[in-house]
């Protein structure tokens, strides 16, 4: 008879399965599928572009050829647009969800989104500011603020962050609706901006969003490693040598910088953050890290593929991606949700 050997765990070992058993694989596809998602966001839309003609549109342009002038001009910044924003809400939602341990947690529930909206408002209805680029400024100053506001108040208690959250991103939602209804110059600024969309940023507006992307990337992975421990609970990681202060305060500087950053960009887009970080729980693990590494490739095919589907849901017409995402992202959610039984 035979006897099967049970392997036991070294002391510092995680139990989670080992980095190449699958990771790779799964980090491999969804890299795949996020390049096969640039290339229909490059050749899908009102006139459609073969492959070949966006191919040679990068590596030989022609100022002359109408679908090189529209790949070029047109759907590669919107694509790189979405692409920014995908990861940084992807990242945040997962940042924040472990900080707080709540599956349900989003960084629009910090105020991020409503202090954008509500500074862009501020800014075309009393400043007169129309340029697309100012705006974004405001936008991420406005996010930053609001959050900033949060985290004071919130004393960075998962609850008390969450319900003034709530309740911030309700006054500065009617202090929003106000201001466009005073002034309808301002409203008609920001109503396309205000749904979410990638269409419609310069090279320079999104240049200038890039550092803050790259900088709470890069924050949201060095606490991923102790947010790992705060899943556990405050006294574990803290019987663990973690400072759960300083990793709390540290990952509320990174969702703030990245969810501020995609909100100036793109507009208040929901549904990114909160649907990104169950998909990847569910394919790699609990572990922060796998999480955050499938969710830098996976989070901008959500909102290109929505992008996508906006352009030819409604042809000739679109639908902005913020509208198309939470259309189609709500239902998957709560598949989602009851799938891996999530308990509330």
């Amino acid at each position: 008879m035979k006897t099967t050997r049970v392997r036991k765990i070294r002391p510092g070992e995680s139990r989670e399965p080992r980095f190449r058993d699958g990771l790779v694989v799964r980090v491999c596809g969804a890299v795949t599928v996020l390049l096969l998602a640039v290339t229909l966001s490059l050749s899908v839309g009102a006139q459609s572009v073969p492959p070949g003609e966006v191919l040679g549109s990068l590596v030989d342009y022609d100022p002359v050829n109408v679908s090189h002038i529209i790949v070029r001009e047109t759907r590669l910044p919107r694509t790189v647009t979405a692409i920014l924003a995908g990861v940084a809400l992807g990242v945040a939602g997962c940042t924040i969800q472990a900080m707080v341990r709540n599956p349900l947690a989003d960084p629009g529930l910090l105020g991020v989104n409503s202090g954008a909206a509500f500074a862009v408002a501020v800014a075309a209805a009393t400043l007169g500011v129309s340029s697309q680029s100012s705006l974004i400024w405001f936008a991420l100053v406005g996010a930053l603020a609001a959050s900033g506001l949060v985290y004071s108040l919130g004393t960075l208690s998962p609850v008390r962050m969450l319900l003034i959250g709530t309740a911030l991103t309700a006054v500065l939602t009617g202090l929003t609706a106000a201001a466009t209804l005073l002034d309808p110059r301002a409203f008609d600024r920001m109503r396309y901006w205000a749904v979410g969309s990638v269409d419609g940023q310069g090279w320079a507006a999104i240049a200038s969003v890039v550092p803050f992307v790259i900088g709470g990337l890069l924050l949201a992975c060095v606490v991923a490693v102790s947010l790992n421990a705060v899943m556990l609970g405050d006294d574990v990681a803290s019987s663990l040598g973690v400072n759960v202060v300083g990793v709390r305060l540290a990952g509320s500087i990174a969702v703030a910088v990245l969810a501020g950053a995609a909100t100036a960009v793109a507009g208040p887009i929901s549904f990114v953050g909160l649907l990104v970080p169950h998909v990847a729980r569910l394919l790699v693990g609990v572990d922060q890290r796998r999480v955050l590494l499938f969710a830098v490739f996976f989070s901008p095919v959500v909102l290109i593929l929505a992008d996508v589907v906006g352009r030819i849901i409604v042809r000739p017409a679109e639908m902005p991606a913020g509208v198309t995402v939470a259309f189609f992202g709500a239902p998957l959610l709560v598949f989602l949700i009851r799938r891996s039984g999530v308990k509330l």
